[in-house]
């Protein structure tokens, strides 16, 4: 699991991502800055690499959607950007390669873990965006 600021700032940065979630068990976690983490009462968290968490178990969790989202973005794992894809397995890793081989070639090789790589190439085919090394910016 990618957990490099690289990659905490890709996912805080990926607005899209960020209203879609429904926090559950399982879930790495960052806090906003001049935020705590949720509130042992609705959920219990553990870190894994500052400022990185996860969510072990939930008490509230379903209740407390809205208050952990308001603190927290999502740090999605691979599997987990995988099915936002929204296609079959087979046609997901046909079309990543095609995106791969072809449009990520024209962007500097900013990106270097598979997490990275995945999160860049659902934010291209869902959104329309590209990382540019600090924002996503739609694609021109």
């Amino acid at each position: 699991m990618d957990t490099s600021e690289t990659y905490v700032k890709m996912c805080e940065k990926a607005e899209e991502i960020q209203e879609d979630w429904k926090p559950t068990v399982g879930d790495y976690i960052c806090i906003k800055s001049g935020e705590k983490f949720v509130d042992n009462m609705l959920a219990t968290v553990r870190i894994i690499a500052p400022p990185v968490y996860i969510i072990d178990s939930a008490v509230k969790l379903k209740q407390s959607n809205e208050y952990i989202k308001s603190r927290h973005w999502l740090i999605p794992r691979q599997d987990q950007l995988q099915e936002m894809i929204h296609y079959n397995p087979h046609d997901s890793l046909i079309l990543f390669l095609k995106w791969y081989t072809f449009a990520y070639q024209q962007y500097p090789k900013i990106l270097s873990s598979m997490e990275q790589l995945w999160l860049a190439f659902l934010l291209a085919e869902k959104y329309g965006k590209h990382w540019n090394g600090s924002d996503w910016v739609l694609q021109e």
